[in-house]
């Protein structure tokens, strides 16, 4: 398992080199598209690159990047396996993302960001995140991989202004044999509303939408549909009370 977890590292880390650009004052801050990726035992399923990935096989699923109604995507990995018979060879469910981002402001000064997110993983699922720099900073938050429970996270880490830094995350599920198991990913920045100054706030690549998945609206005839409900269950109550009558 060692050597997969090493390699879902490794193509975490992928980026695009194509990017855009941001003008703060004089300054110009470029960053890369956001990629992504899954492995269902040991094969890449395109796409992978600036678009979310999700692919299942006879085993599970694995899931790169959440699409949501308005074309961008939240970040997000998730992969699932299950596997209830003895026998058989290894399974290996990965997916992995990387984007990056920025604050943007007219000052000189470093910026504190809150970092939060949550790592979930069951069975024989693990999952993780880091932050890192792309300009000699090193490792500026790093979860570690985190198996078999939920684990919320909540840190402030510090960026220098109109600098771009890196967020991978990945979840993988890997056994040999019968088994089962999941993980997820979900990381969310944000800058301490009180320590905001005026022209500065969160940048991220292309098509990134920074919002905790518990933010993601529900489909529209979601709350119908429970509307619904709600109105029967209150006309089958009011039938059950006048018969009582």
């Amino acid at each position: 398992m060692t050597r997969h977890l090493c390699r879902t590292f490794v193509f975490v880390l992928l980026a695009i080199a194509a990017g855009f650009s941001s003008p703060v004052g004089a300054a110009t801050v470029t960053l890369s598209d956001a990629g992504y990726e899954v492995t269902l035992n040991d094969y890449p399923i395109p796409p992978a690159g600036p678009y979310p990935v999700s692919a299942s096989n006879q085993f599970g699923s694995a899931q790169a990047g959440l699409p949501t109604s308005d074309g961008q995507v939240i970040p997000f990995v998730k992969t699932t396996a299950s596997r209830p018979g003895p026998g058989g060879g290894e399974v290996y469910q990965a997916a992995g993302e990387n984007y990056q981002f920025a604050v943007l402001t007219p000052t000189s000064t470093a910026v504190s960001v809150q970092l939060s997110g949550e790592l979930s993983a069951s069975g024989k699922g693990a999952a993780y995140a880091e932050v890192y720099s792309l300009s000699g900073q090193g490792v500026l938050y790093d979860t570690g991989w985190v198996g078999g429970e939920t684990y919320d996270y909540n840190t402030s880490i510090s960026v220098e202004p109109n600098t771009p830094y890196a967020i991978s995350i990945a979840a993988i599920t890997s056994f040999s044999g019968s088994g089962s198991g999941s993980a997820t990913s979900d990381p969310f920045l944000q800058i301490d509303p009180a320590l905001v100054t005026a022209g500065e706030f969160l940048e991220f690549s292309a098509g990134v939408d920074n919002v905790p998945i518990s933010a993601t609206p529900l489909p529209p005839a979601l709350p119908m549909f429970g509307a619904a409900l709600l109105a029967l269950g209150g006309f089958a109550w009011r039938r059950r009370r006048e018969v009582a009558t």
